[in-house]
């Protein structure tokens, strides 16, 4: 019969400590990628703002020279 001692640490336990890790990897491995998606959602709404005839823009409040001040700017800004 195997004895298994008292102060032995279940496998189990440590996944805890090894998925903070894990996650705390994957959060910083993630933040490129997170920042280069925001970047070309930014890049791709103001495209898309482009496009609106300036009915439509009034309909959403934004001026044509607002959206042209906002495609000025370069997309890894504001």
């Amino acid at each position: 019969m195997s004895h298994i001692p008292d102060d032995a640490t279940p496998a189990h336990r440590s996944l805890p400590l090894n998925w903070s890790l894990n996650q705390m990897l994957a959060d910083l491995a993630g933040k490129p990628v997170a920042f280069v998606a925001k970047w070309m959602e930014r890049s791709r709404d103001r495209m898309y703002l482009l496009d609106l005839d300036d009915r439509m823009l009034a309909d959403i409040g934004i001026t044509r020279r607002e959206v042209e001040k906002l495609t000025d700017i370069a997309f890894w800004r504001l």
